[in-house]
């Protein structure tokens, strides 16, 4: 439920009618929170809005890249 309800709040940062929230957990600990907002730009590309989960991936480009023992590997 602690996840969930992080999700929950999550969501409620963002500026998009339909508002979504998401949580990624590694080995039962948060490392990421995202929530879907207005963005015009990702990856080069113009794009009206991100979802919550790529939001909450975007956080973990950003640690990644700060400190490389962070790192979450995706199969």
């Amino acid at each position: 439920m602690k996840h969930i309800n992080t999700a929950i709040n999550a969501a409620m940062n963002s500026d998009m009618v339909h508002m979504h929230g998401a949580v990624i957990v590694k080995g039962g600990k948060q490392i990421a929170i995202g929530y879907n907002r207005r963005q015009t730009r990702f990856l080069k590309e113009n794009v009206p809005s991100i979802h919550a989960e790529i939001a909450a991936l975007q956080t973990i480009i950003y640690k990644n890249a700060k400190d490389p023992k962070e790192r979450l590997l995706c199969s």
